[in-house]
Protein backbone atom coordinates (compact mmCIF):
# COMPACT_ATOMS: atom_id res chain seq x y z
CA UNK A 1 0.00 0.00 0.00
CA UNK A 2 1.28 3.42 -0.81
CA UNK A 3 0.96 6.59 1.25
CA UNK A 4 -1.92 7.91 -0.89
CA UNK A 5 -4.03 4.80 -0.20
CA UNK A 6 -3.57 5.16 3.55
CA UNK A 7 -4.56 8.84 3.39
CA UNK A 8 -7.68 7.92 1.42
CA UNK A 9 -8.70 5.34 4.02
CA UNK A 10 -8.12 7.84 6.82
CA UNK A 11 -10.28 10.43 5.05
CA UNK A 12 -13.12 7.92 4.68
CA UNK A 13 -12.77 6.91 8.31
CA UNK A 14 -12.77 10.53 9.44
CA UNK A 15 -15.89 11.25 7.37
CA UNK A 16 -17.66 8.18 8.76
CA UNK A 17 -16.75 9.11 12.32
CA UNK A 18 -18.00 12.66 11.78
CA UNK A 19 -21.33 11.40 10.42
CA UNK A 20 -21.63 9.03 13.37
CA UNK A 21 -21.05 11.95 15.75
CA UNK A 22 -23.68 14.09 13.97
CA UNK A 23 -26.17 11.20 14.06
CA UNK A 24 -25.55 10.69 17.77
CA UNK A 25 -26.05 14.41 18.42
CA UNK A 26 -29.40 14.54 16.62
CA UNK A 27 -30.55 11.27 18.17
CA UNK A 28 -29.70 12.58 21.63
CA UNK A 29 -31.32 15.98 21.15
CA UNK A 30 -34.60 14.40 20.03
CA UNK A 31 -35.23 13.13 23.56
CA UNK A 32 -35.50 16.71 24.85
CA UNK A 33 -37.64 17.73 21.87
CA UNK A 34 -39.98 14.75 22.28
CA UNK A 35 -40.32 15.42 26.02
CA UNK A 36 -41.37 19.02 25.35
CA UNK A 37 -43.70 18.08 22.51
CA UNK A 38 -45.46 15.37 24.53
CA UNK A 39 -46.02 17.80 27.39
CA UNK A 40 -47.66 20.25 24.97
CA UNK A 41 -49.88 18.02 22.81
CA UNK A 42 -50.03 14.55 24.37
CA UNK A 43 -48.46 11.26 23.39
CA UNK A 44 -50.91 9.94 20.82
CA UNK A 45 -51.40 13.22 18.98
CA UNK A 46 -47.63 13.70 18.79
CA UNK A 47 -47.04 10.15 17.57
CA UNK A 48 -49.87 10.39 15.06
CA UNK A 49 -48.44 13.57 13.59
CA UNK A 50 -44.96 12.07 13.53
CA UNK A 51 -46.08 8.91 11.74
CA UNK A 52 -48.32 10.79 9.29
CA UNK A 53 -45.38 13.02 8.36
CA UNK A 54 -43.12 9.99 7.91
CA UNK A 55 -45.81 8.28 5.79
CA UNK A 56 -46.17 11.34 3.56
CA UNK A 57 -42.41 11.59 3.03
CA UNK A 58 -42.05 7.87 2.27
CA UNK A 59 -45.08 7.94 -0.03
CA UNK A 60 -43.55 10.81 -2.00
CA UNK A 61 -40.25 8.94 -2.28
CA UNK A 62 -42.05 5.79 -3.47
CA UNK A 63 -44.13 7.67 -6.02
CA UNK A 64 -41.10 9.51 -7.38
CA UNK A 65 -39.10 6.29 -7.68
CA UNK A 66 -41.98 4.71 -9.66
CA UNK A 67 -41.33 1.29 -8.16
CA UNK A 68 -44.06 -1.30 -8.02
CA UNK A 69 -44.73 -2.87 -4.65
CA UNK A 70 -46.33 -6.22 -4.03
CA UNK A 71 -49.51 -6.18 -1.92
CA UNK A 72 -47.81 -8.51 0.57
CA UNK A 73 -44.99 -5.99 1.05
CA UNK A 74 -47.49 -3.22 1.74
CA UNK A 75 -49.37 -5.45 4.20
CA UNK A 76 -46.16 -6.29 6.05
CA UNK A 77 -45.15 -2.62 6.08
CA UNK A 78 -48.48 -1.59 7.60
CA UNK A 79 -48.22 -4.29 10.27
CA UNK A 80 -44.67 -3.26 11.14
CA UNK A 81 -45.70 0.40 11.23
CA UNK A 82 -48.49 -0.37 13.68
CA UNK A 83 -46.12 -2.38 15.86
CA UNK A 84 -43.61 0.47 15.78
CA UNK A 85 -46.36 2.94 16.70
CA UNK A 86 -47.30 0.72 19.66
CA UNK A 87 -43.68 0.49 20.75
CA UNK A 88 -43.29 4.25 20.65
CA UNK A 89 -46.59 4.71 22.52
CA UNK A 90 -45.41 2.51 25.39
CA UNK A 91 -41.96 4.13 25.51
CA UNK A 92 -43.07 7.75 25.37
Amino acid sequence: MNKFAITQIDAKSLGANFLLLVTTFFWGITFAIVKEAVEQVGVFLFLSQRFILAFAILLAICLLSRRKFKPASLKHGIILGLLLFGGYAFQT
